[in-house]
């Protein structure tokens, strides 16, 4: 889930500098769009089905 999120961070900031935001001004966009990081874990906290691997990919454990 982190790589993930850090993904779409990474994306949002990047359209904000093709759109011709400044460093600082990308920042601020990455913020307001996703969040700060107490947001976005109190967001997958708040989810049990984030919190637990087996739940997110059960299919993927062997049960022999």
């Amino acid at each position: 889930m982190v790589v993930e999120i850090d993904s779409h961070l990474h994306d949002v900031r990047e359209q904000a500098v093709k759109d011709g935001a400044s460093d600082s001004e990308a920042d601020l966009t990455v913020s307001q769009k996703i969040g700060d990081e107490s947001e976005i874990l109190a967001g997958a906290l708040s989810k049990p089905e984030l919190k637990s691997f087996a739940c997110r990919h059960g299919h993927k454990i062997n049960h022999a």
